[in-house]
């Protein structure tokens, strides 16, 4: 190439580079102005400003277990619980509520089955003693026969990844100088979460043998992609970047995991085959995200309405003839999210949509 060409080239690029930076100055000008969008399946998932029913993937199986206490008509057990501790205690983003996400989780497993009853109780006993003592219904107090303890045994980050790619170029004409840089980053993080439950005989104190549950959960909850730009000429720098960062909360995997511990103690309590409702809800074909994307489409493209009209109809929710009567389909729908103790809206919300399709 003759140094004419060479010349020739670096003017070229002299030019493309100077054009990228009015580019560059724009975008970043116009994205000064809005505020940074979240992705639309989060919006979907978490409407802003409206309450949801906390939904995890066991929450049809603590459904499924309530029938099948009715079904088999098991008596009352009388539970109680000091508390459920958080013994991973170098990491403090676990909740402390453990023992209330255990109470709502067996009062959701007797709700039409009466199986289980939780007696509240506090760390100092001869409080709560002298007041039953002289309280006018004393006589009404059942002792609870049986105790859950157990805890949050470990929780670690059992993978971490990073990944990203760049490339740069410098180019010299006369005396000016450009410079670019290009550059692409993906990172993502997997955490672990250990729970083990036992249960015990209040009258010996002592743990029945059998009476136990150890569970183990991974979740993707940390994934973080960012591209970012810098281009300088003669004096003049630019920067641009774009990030999106999607966090999800150990918490909901700590909720998920007291719940199937609830689960597969008070089916061993009852002598149930709990294990047939715990396979429904984590043996759907269909994955959170998948059901999420497939809810997106429907709803953007106003298909949402027929699609869950079918499904109730199949669930034997709505009938057939009152497919084209809104009075009679809001109805259905709000039977059904008081059945999977949602809340009654009458409308098609995402954790209703994901029930209805496990």
């Amino acid at each position: 190439m003759s140094l004419q060409q060479v010349r020739t080239v670096n003017n070229l690029m002299i030019r493309f580079l100077n054009l990228c930076c009015v580019f560059f100055l724009a975008a970043v000008t116009a994205g000064c102005a809005t505020m940074a969008q979240p992705p639309e399946t989060l919006v979907n998932e978490q409407p802003p400003s409206k309450p949801q029913a906390t939904v995890t993937s066991l929450h049809q199986a603590v459904v499924c277990m309530d029938d099948l206490f009715l079904e088999k008509k098991v008596p009352t057990a009388l539970v109680s619980s000091e508390g459920i501790y958080n013994y991973a205690i170098s990491n403090k983003s676990i909740s402390s509520g453990g023992k209330e996400i255990l109470i709502v989780t067996l009062s959701q497993l007797a709700e039409r089955s009466n199986s289980v009853r939780f007696v509240a109780y506090g760390t100092d006993m001869k409080d709560m003693l002298d007041l039953q003592g002289v309280h006018p219904r004393k006589k009404t107090f059942q002792v609870p026969n049986i105790f859950i303890r157990g805890g949050l045994i470990q929780m670690y980050d059992s993978w971490r990844g990073q990944k990203g790619a760049g490339i740069s170029a410098q180019l010299t004409h006369n005396q000016d100088t450009a410079d670019g840089l290009l550059s692409y980053s993906d990172t993502g993080k997997i955490t672990q979460l250990s729970l083990d439950f036992s249960a015990g005989d209040i009258a010996t104190l002592q743990v029945i043998p059998g009476l136990t549950s150890s569970v183990t959960m991974s979740q993707i909850v940390d994934r973080d992609r960012s591209v970012n730009a810098d281009i300088s000429l003669d004096g003049l720098g630019l920067t641009a970047s774009l990030d999106n960062e999607l966090k999800s909360d150990p918490n909901d995997m700590y909720r998920a995991l007291i719940q199937l511990g609830a689960i597969e103690l008070m089916g061993k309590v009852h002598k149930v085959p709990y294990w047939t409702c715990v396979s429904k809800a984590i043996g759907s074909e269909e994955s959170k995200e998948e059901r999420l994307t497939h809810f997106v489409q429907l709803n953007s493209s106003d298909k949402l309405q027929s699609f869950s009209q079918d499904r109730l109809i199949e669930l034997k929710y709505l009938k057939e003839e009152d497919k084209s009567d809104s009075q009679a389909f809001q109805s259905a729908i709000a039977d059904f999210q008081q059945r999977y103790k949602l809340i009654p809206t009458g409308l098609i919300d995402f954790p209703t949509f994901n029930l209805l399709m496990m």
